[in-house]
């Protein structure tokens, strides 16, 4: 509650009074809306703050929400990406998912 009518209210008074917050209650949720937009490069993945830096998307995350992350490759990575990455240099590939420890 922001705003008060003294009694007794006139209809128009309070119909003015509703619009305005009915207007506040929509820019609050397009603020909100707004907010919740993580802005992100579509080439390197790299987040932009507030500050308008660009942080690598771990950074971003952990400083907002504390979380620590582990990395590795997905399988279409691995297929589209480390494959051909190996077969070129003349490393036979091991499945996918075989720890490097069992490698030979």
């Amino acid at each position: 509650m922001d705003d008060f009518l003294t009694k007794p209210a006139k209809p128009a008074e309070l119909k003015a009074r509703l619009h305005v917050a009915h207007r506040i209650l929509n820019y609050a949720t397009q603020v909100q809306q707004l907010e919740s937009f993580i802005p992100i490069c579509s080439y390197c993945k790299k987040v932009r703050d507030d500050k308008n830096y660009w942080n690598q998307i771990e950074s971003y995350i952990n400083s907002r929400t504390g979380s620590s992350f582990s990395h590795g490759v997905c399988p279409d990575c691995y297929t589209e990406v480390l494959v051909p990455q190996m077969k070129a240099i003349g490393v036979v590939p091991p499945p996918y998912g075989r720890a490097a420890a069992e490698s030979p």
